[in-house]
Order: C-alpha cells, then structure tokens, then sequence
C-alpha cells in the first residue's frame, strides 16, 4: 500500500515548488543562449569597428539563426548546473518513486518503445496535415536539424534528455509525490508540453511526458525515461544524418509532401508498425514493473522539505 502524506506547508508553496523548476528551465535555456549571443556578437562589433545599432541587431539574429544549436547547449549546460544539484537533494528527500533497479531486458525494451513511438508520432504528425495548421512548426525542425551532426547528439541527445527529465520527472514530478498518481502525472506532463513554447510540439511532447511520467513512478528509476527520451531524440539525429548523407527524407518530411497512393499506405503502414511496437514493448514492460513501494518509504519526510 502507498500512502500520501501531507508536507508541513500550504497548498500555495506546494503548488510554487512543483511550478518553478520548468520557469527555471524555460529561463536558463532562453537567457543563457542570449547572454552567449549577446558577447559573441559584441565581441565581433569590436573586431570589426562596427557602431551602428541596426547592423549590430541583425548581426545578433544572424548568429542566433546559424549557432541555434550551440546556444542551446549552451543554455542546457547552464540548465543542468541548477538541476543536478536539485536533483540529489530531491532523490533523498523523496523516496517514494526512486531506488528502482534495470536490468537489460527492460533497457532494451525501452528502447524499442522509444523507437516505435517515434516513428508513430512523427508520421502521425505529417499524415494529419497538423504542421499547416501550426505553421510555427517548421521554424522548430528546422532548428532540430541545425548544426553539425556532433553538436545534435550533444545538445538532442545527451543534453536535453538530462535536462528535461531532471527538471520534470526527476523534481517536478517528486515534488508531486503525495498528489493521486495520475494528478501528479499529469501535471508534469503538461509543464512539460508548455516548456517547449510550440502548440505541437507541446502537444505531443505532453503525450510522451503522460508515458515517461508513469514508467518513471512505476520502475522508481530516472534511467527509465532518460534512456526512453535520449532514444527518440537521436532516432530524430540519425534520420537527419542519414538525409544529409544519402538525400533520405526525414519520416515527417516525407508523410507532408504531396503523395501518391502507394506512398500513402506505406506511411500508414510504418505508422502502425510503429505504434504495434511501441504497444508491445509498453506490454512487455508493464509485466516487468517491480512491486509497488513500501509505505514506510512512500511518505515524504514533512519536517525536511526545504529544497
């Protein structure tokens, strides 16, 4: 049995702590990649003798456009020096969903589920003509598939997924703990979406935070959804590194051009693959989820919640 008691303060400081981590992470990203531009930018006006403010402005968006994804390793880098510190107080102070052990199997498995919902999202997306809708969308690949193949792996793959499972199931989601499971899960996974300050991206990453948040509660580990997220994230760098290589489309790409019918049936096909594998492996690891935490260690500790 897992019980949910109360912390020591207020229903207005309980709902502060869970909100702040993603003002945080929307800050930290945003500021940092500015603050960087702002001194390269500053620093090239100097060596060239410029003056005028208007070219300095579109100087500045210049480098933003074409170092988007340095910048954002960057901001992720500075993202990270405020969550890991927070994280390893949290992991202590909240014991109720953490001290989970994996073993290969379910690596794999999590992989796998991770793969097959990317293909399943990303086909989805482009088969239900929701990018002209949000037309903001398109600024959003292009900049997922800005810089040099490295930096994505560092910045998409690495970086990211730390950050943003740090930020939302690793303390977001602690922070909720003592709510009804599927409250506090569906909390975090809404921060989640608004954090990524695009309607479709947050959208479908809300839905993916709905699936790490609950796998995350269920196996008591951060390596759950970090191995999960880090995975769809480099499916989406490698596709891109094999269209710049072999003039292979990116699966989003292709399902919002113009199609034949063919073309059609084998992207729905793929889609279904996708999602038929994505079912199994969430099958698969339901029946490997551990016991439900003892209640002596559900708890959160109400005298020490000061994080």
């Amino acid at each position: 049995m897992e019980t949910n008691t109360l912390p020591a303060y207020g229903l207005p400081r309980r709902i502060w702590r869970a909100l702040y981590p993603t003002l945080l992470f929307i800050v930290a990203l945003s500021i940092i990649a500015i603050i960087v531009a702002v001194i390269a930018v500053m620093v090239q006006a100097v060596g060239q003798g410029l003056t005028d403010p208007e070219q300095i402005t579109q100087m500045s968006l210049d480098f933003m456009a074409e170092n988007l994804m340095t910048l954002n390793l960057a901001g992720q880098i500075a993202a990270l020096i405020i969550f890991v510190p927070m994280w390893f107080a949290t992991r202590k102070k909240y014991r109720r969903w953490n001290g989970g052990k994996l073993d290969i199997k379910t690596i794999l498995l999590l992989i796998a589920l991770a793969i097959g919902a990317y293909f399943f999202i990303s086909l989805g997306i482009g088969l239900s003509g929701l990018t002209k809708i949000f037309t903001s969308y398109e600024a959003v690949e292009a900049s997922l598939s800005s810089g040099s193949i490295l930096l994505q792996v560092l910045s998409l793959g690495i970086a990211a997924p730390l950050v943003e499972e740090l930020c939302f199931r690793g303390i977001t989601l602690n922070r909720l703990s003592n709510a009804p499971l599927w409250v506090a899960i569906a909390v975090q996974a809404v921060l989640f979406g608004v954090a990524h300050m695009n309607p479709l991206q947050g959208i479908y990453a809300g839905i993916i935070g709905l699936l790490f948040g609950y796998l995350y509660t269920q196996f008591r580990s951060i390596w759950v959804p970090l191995i999960a997220h880090a995975t769809f994230n480099l499916v989406n760098v490698g596709l891109v590194a094999l269209g710049d290589i072999g003039d292979i489309a990116d699966v989003t790409e292709a399902a919002e051009e113009a199609m034949t019918t063919g073309e059609v049936v084998s992207s729905v096909v793929m889609l279904l693959c996708g999602l038929g594998v994505a079912v199994a492996c969430f099958i698969a690891l339901k029946k490997r989820m551990p016991a439900p935490v003892a209640a002596e260690i559900a708890a959160e500790p109400a005298e020490d919640c000061n994080i």
